[in-house]
């Protein structure tokens, strides 16, 4: 009886550990917060799959041998276990190919955990009925076993010794049956915490929390009550995991944990969703005024908190967090609107400037909208060929000579005119089109800086623009050496232009890029020079040839003393370090004459010339205006 019980209870355990652990590592590979290739989760759904089979067909593993089972009910709930495991692999399957749409809160995220959902309680039906046939089976065994014993009290000496040792082998076997349901009972313990809690942080994860949810707005509903939910994200994450590993990420995400543990207090619950993703569910408030009170004070201790020093093994760490606010039953009455509204917030206080806290409104929910529409029209428009390039002038401050030409790409849409890159970069980098779209700028103004210096005899350099994920791609520098090549292009007539704050974001990454890009001889500019960061050591460490200040600094130049005193500042610094400086923005006669007399070499802006497209620019007319020196 053990020799067949005991590898079927392997196996109804096998199929939901495998799909377990599935379920786990899908969500933290496509959070991004490991980097483990997704064939890992097929590996376990299909390991699932092999257990269930194992139970209707019989098989061998290194674990022992599986003897099949002819229950008709059973064989029936194992089929149904095997159909959802199959719907949960094809959900699984869509899911990653679209993950950058699939974030927590949407529609496919939710039925993604609803089939789950939906496998793991016919897997614990098929448990249900194992253990039930077992004892069945148990009980016959003993009532045989009784009446083996009965018959033994008239028989001989001889047969009586040999039925007194079949009984002890049976009460053995008996004993290990009941061992074999201990352990079942001691694994469904550790099976329930790794479908319900977070393995790093120990916290309530997705399904759970789900539930909490519901189970909390219910009651809300039946006591008339407000609830407040927190979509709690930390900012720049990606950076501390990439610099300094993902065990100080994983350290990281701990303390974090139990930051937003210790802030709140026992009364609220704190979850983790996924990744560096967080929730917070208050406990209920009265009014909807006590409701928005408590949660103004408590957002501020969680950005405060979780802003202080992070102190680990290795390495310190930083990081910040962006806080997204919804209330029910204002901002929604179902868990899966109240979480995705909650989001929504986040992902405001994300694009404009992190590390705060923002309530749900319904101009969110319109600018949401309005965002998920623009990125699906954005994708429409590479395909259709409606993104553009614009070319502004950059001139020598000292004899007016034209210096270079700034690509900048504008989407001409055929509803709502030109559209400037502020409002669709940020897009297309959290969907994945900004690689797609960087090359594309970066092969379009190459080849036309080709034609111009064969039909015009140019002498200029061209500044081309780079996103945050583009620059530290190592395909980048051989796609860009492959553009130069194939063009003829002088690398020493390109720059590249990368913001501050992407070069403050991870330094060892950030040097190894830069390093391959020179390499390949071409110039590196700091674009947005002087904002949000007070540290230049990176000038001396980092091959920058060029420093681009940023132009509100320059449109107070006259009016604004401090602005006089930066701007001149960096200058000298610049010229000291033998670094070129270009003034952007200059817009006045003002403006010009301060940075000439204090020897800035380059400047652009309105003043002398805007914009143009490849038809609208003159490149001799505009070095006939600039020749004032």
């Amino acid at each position: 009886m053990t020799t067949f019980h005991a590898p079927l209870v392997d196996a109804a355990k096998g199929i939901k550990l495998e799909a377990t652990l599935a379920h786990l590592w899908f969500e933290e590979i496509v959070s991004g917060d490991r980097h483990e290739h997704i064939e890992t989760v097929w590996e376990h759904i299909e390991q699932a799959d092999w257990y269930a089979k194992a139970m209707l067909n019989g098989g061998t593993n290194a674990k022992g041998t599986y003897f099949p089972l002819e229950d008709v009910y059973m064989r029936q709930a194992i089929n149904e276990v095997r159909v959802n495991l199959a719907n949960f692999y094809e959900i699984a399957e869509k899911r990653y190919a679209n993950r950058d749409l699939s974030f927590p809160g949407t529609d496919s995220d939710q039925e993604f955990d609803k089939v789950f959902d939906r496998f793991m309680k016919h897997a614990d039906q098929v448990e249900t009925l194992l253990q039930d046939k077992i004892k069945a089976d148990l009980s016959s065994f003993r009532q045989s076993g009784g009446v083996l014993l009965l018959v033994s009290m008239i028989m001989s000496t001889l047969v009586t010794a040999v039925l007194f040792r079949h009984n002890k082998r049976n009460e053995g076997q008996i004993k290990a049956i009941h061992r074999a349901h201990d352990e079942i009972k001691i694994k469904n313990v550790r099976l329930d915490k790794m479908a319900h809690y977070d393995f790093l942080t120990n916290l309530p994860n997705r399904l759970l929390f789900c539930d909490l949810l519901t189970q909390s707005l219910a009651q809300a509903k039946r006591m008339d009550e407000w609830v407040v939910l927190f979509f709690v994200d930390l900012d720049h994450f990606k950076s501390v995991n990439d610099s300094l590993g993902h065990g100080s990420g994983d350290r990281l995400l701990e303390i974090t944990a139990q930051r937003l543990s210790e802030s709140v207090g026992a009364a609220n619950i704190v979850s983790r969703l996924s990744g560096d993703e967080f929730t917070v569910l208050l406990s209920h408030e009265r009014s909807c005024e006590d409701a928005l009170d408590t949660a103004n004070k408590l957002a501020q201790k969680i950005i405060d908190v979780l802003s202080q020093r992070y102190v680990m093994e290795n390495s310190d760490a930083f990081a910040t967090a962006s806080v997204g606010i919804a209330l029910y039953p204002r901002d929604g009455k179902d868990p899966e609107t109240l979480l995705r509204n909650a989001d929504t917030a986040m992902y405001h206080v994300k694009q404009n400037g992190k590390n705060g806290f923002r309530f749900f409104s319904d101009q969110l929910d319109q600018e949401a909208h309005s965002r998920l529409q623009l990125e699906l029209e954005l994708r429409d428009a590479i395909t259709n060929n409606e993104l553009t390039l614009y070319y502004q002038p950059q001139w020598n401050l000292c004899d007016g000579s034209l210096y270079g030409l700034e690509v900048l790409i504008r989407w001409v849409h055929p509803v709502q005119g030109i559209i400037l890159p502020d409002a669709f970069i940020p897009i297309a980098e959290s969907c994945g089109l900004i690689n797609e779209i960087d090359l594309w700028v970066v092969e379009t103004a190459c080849a036309q800086f080709q034609q111009w210096r064969v039909e015009k005899n140019i002498t200029f350099q061209l500044a081309i623009n780079l996103s945050a994920s583009q620059f530290t791609k190592p395909e980048f520098v051989r796609d860009l050496d492959g553009i130069l090549s194939r063009l003829s292009i002088d690398p020493k007539k390109i720059e590249l232009e990368i913001t501050e704050s992407v070069l403050m974001a991870d330094t060892l990454r950030t040097m190894e890029a830069l390093l391959a890009l020179k390499s390949l001889g071409v110039k590196l500019a700091v674009d947005d020079f002087g904002t949000g960061y007070s540290s230049m050591a990176y000038l001396r460490k980092f091959p920058i040839d060029t420093l681009k200040i940023d132009r509100e600094f320059i449109k107070e130049l006259g009016v604004d003393p401090s602005s006089n005193a930066i701007v001149e500042g960096i200058i000298k610094m610049a010229n000291r370090l033998g670094k070129h400086v270009v003034a952007e923005g200059i817009e006045t006669d003002l403006q010009n004459s301060f940075l000439t007399a204090q020897h800035c070499s380059f400047g652009q802006g309105f003043l002398f010339d805007r914009p143009a497209n490849k038809e609208a620019i003159n490149l001799i007319e505009i070095q006939e205006k600039l020749n004032f020196g």
